[in-house]
């Protein structure tokens, strides 16, 4: 090959208009199905998966009202660039995340055909996902109710 760096750059050069399209993509904000919390589960326990989920995200709590958590993300200094707040209701059937405002990342409302859509910076999306996701992981690992079935142990003959 007799000019690599120039293959290279003009690889680049052709390329970067797409990688930087990409960028600063906004996209429709999504609002997340609903989760339904095992039947009795007390809310404390929902409370806390949200408390950890947040917590494992780094989401910072910016207020926490009984049934309603306002979460930010990022926490830390990041959070001075931009910022997404989304507001996570709950009890003891159910809870969802809900997106509320963005700071620094191109948040535009009635974008598209719809003028009650709000679009914000594609991450809004994965990050509201993640803290779903975990919200939902939390509350599986929650320990079940007693079963009333024998202990298989139990019954074995010796």
């Amino acid at each position: 090959m007799k000019h690599p760096i120039r293959s290279s750059l003009l690889a680049l050069a052709v390329a970067s208009p797409f990688i930087l399209a990409g960028c600063g993509t906004t996209v429709p904000v999504r609002t997340m199905s609903q989760g339904y919390v095992t039947e009795g589960t007390p809310v404390a326990t929902v409370h806390e998966a949200v408390l950890r989920a947040a917590e494992l995200r780094y989401w910072r709590i910016v207020s926490d009202d009984p049934g309603v958590m306002t979460l930010a993300y990022p926490a830390g200094p990041k959070a001075q660039q931009f910022e997404a707040i989304v507001r996570v209701d709950y009890d003891a059937r159910n809870f969802r995340v809900e997106y509320v405002s963005s700071r620094g990342l191109s948040e535009e409302r009635g974008c598209g055909k719809d003028k009650d859509v709000v679009c914000a910076h594609r991450n809004v999306n994965n990050w509201m996902i993640n803290l779903d996701k975990d919200i939902r992981r939390f509350l599986a690992m929650q320990p079940r109710a007693q079963s009333t079935a024998k202990n298989p142990t139990k019954d074995k003959v010796k």
